[in-house]
């Protein structure tokens, strides 16, 4: 297990609150990503590496780059995958509910973050690679709980409010409202969990087959041909790292995190949400006027 914490939004101190503050304004996020939050316990790199990387975030060839990985994505996923299907029973219970236009943004806009944040793990891996041994050991250190929080692909995600009409309702119509408004909240909320506990085997599933892990490859080999290009190259080598967060007994675990963990993950949640993008696509086709449970796809 890494002794490195996240610092939650609510811990964060001030200087730590306006970084995250900057990072969800930047990235257009309600929370901030999961990998910063374990950087940040090294301030003067986790404050170093940021101002670096909000200039790509904010730089306009870095965002036509960015469009540019998570196209590949979802055309590399648009050849292999298809909703099983158990997803199908679910995805015909929202389609057309507000719980299927709210997950549809909620990936529209993963999609556009994790292609930059994988295109920003990947420069901090080219800076640092090959050039610390304990790497691997420290990797193994890496426990199943800790694993889940960075492969967790429901990260950020927080349904709207149900809306409050309660005034000027007698008392018995106001508890009548009340009861179903909680109803239809707990509804929402299952459907929620349901679709991303799907959405999860889906990847467990895809994970397995060839024809992913070939995609994959070749994902990474595509996003590694832009580094050369990025108007502000990102400076955060193995020397860099060490003269911020030496006096900090577990800098080791950082480089690990940075050059292993990060860029794993990264590609891992931008296929992920490519993957409920095309889910929430689907729709029944009629055919004489009786639907039949086939897959179409909205271009």
């Amino acid at each position: 297990m890494l002794s490195i914490k996240p610092i939650t939004e609510k811990e964060a101190d001030e200087t730590t609150s306006r970084i995250y503050s900057d990072i969800k304004n930047t990235l257009g996020l309600n929370a901030v990503p999961i990998v910063f939050q374990y950087i940040a316990p090294f301030p003067i790199y986790f404050d170093y590496l940021w101002q670096q990387a909000k200039k790509n975030f904010l730089d306009n060839f870095f965002q036509k780059m960015a469009a540019e990985i998570s196209y590949f994505s979802q055309e590399a996923i648009n050849q292999i995958y298809y909703p099983s299907n158990i997803s199908i029973l679910l995805l015909e219970k929202i389609i057309n509910r507000p719980e299927q236009r709210e997950l549809r943004t909620f990936v529209s806009g993963n999609i556009k973050v994790h292609a930059s944040l994988y295109l920003l793990s990947l420069a901090i891996r080219e800076g640092i690679k090959g050039k610390f041994l304990g790497i691997k050991q420290i990797g193994e250190k890496l426990e199943k709980e800790e694993n889940d929080m960075f492969t967790n692909i429901a990260e950020g995600f927080s349904s709207e409010e149900m809306p409050n009409k309660k005034k000027s309702l007698p008392n018995l119509e106001y508890r009548k409202q009340t009861l179903q408004q909680s109803t239809q909240a707990a509804m929402a909320t299952t459907w929620y969990s349901e679709f991303f506990k799907l959405m999860d085997m889906e990847m467990q599933t895809l994970l397995k087959k060839e024809e992913y892990l070939t995609r994959r490859v070749e994902l990474e080999r595509f996003a590694l041909s832009k580094l050369y290009l990025l108007t502000y190259p990102l400076e955060s080598s193995l020397v860099t790292i060490i003269k911020q967060c030496s006096e900090q007994k577990n800098f080791p675990e950082l480089i690990y995190l940075v050059s292993e963990v990060f860029p794993t993950q990264s590609p891992y949640k931008l296929m992920a949400s490519t993957v409920m993008k095309k889910a929430l696509a689907w729709q029944p086709e009629v055919t004489n006027s009786h639907p039949s449970t086939k897959l179409t796809v909205r271009k």
